[in-house]
C-alpha cells in the first residue's frame, strides 16, 4: 500500500468533493430554499465558490434553481441517488 502523499490535482479534487457535498448539505437541510450568501455562511465557502459548485451541481441535476428567487433546492438527481441506497 502506499502511504505517499496524493499529487496536488489529487488533493484538489478530494477537496472540492468535499464543498460540493457540503454545498449539497446545505441544500438539504434548510426549510426554505436557500441563497447563495445563505450557503456561503452556512459553510465557510465564498460565495463566488458556492457559486461555482451550484453551476456544476446544476449541470448534473444535483440542484435547481428558481429564476424567479435566485434561491436553490437539491435537484431530481439528489432522489435517484437517495433511493439508490441500501
Amino acid at each position: 500500500m502506499d502511504l505517499s502523499p496524493a499529487p496536488a490535482s489529487r488533493r484538489e479534487e478530494r477537496g472540492a468533493l468535499r464543498r460540493a457535498v457540503a454545498v449539497l448539505d446545505a441544500l438539504a437541510t434548510d426549510v426554505a430554499p436557500p441563497s447563495v450568501r445563505s450557503i456561503a455562511e452556512r459553510t465557510g465557502l465564498s460565495k463566488s465558490a458556492v457559486q461555482r459548485i451550484l453551476v456544476e451541481l446544476e449541470g448534473v441535476d444535483l440542484a435547481v434553481r428558481d429564476p424567479a428567487t435566485r434561491r436553490y433546492g437539491l435537484g431530481p438527481r439528489t432522489l435517484a441517488l437517495g433511493s439508490a441506497y441500501q
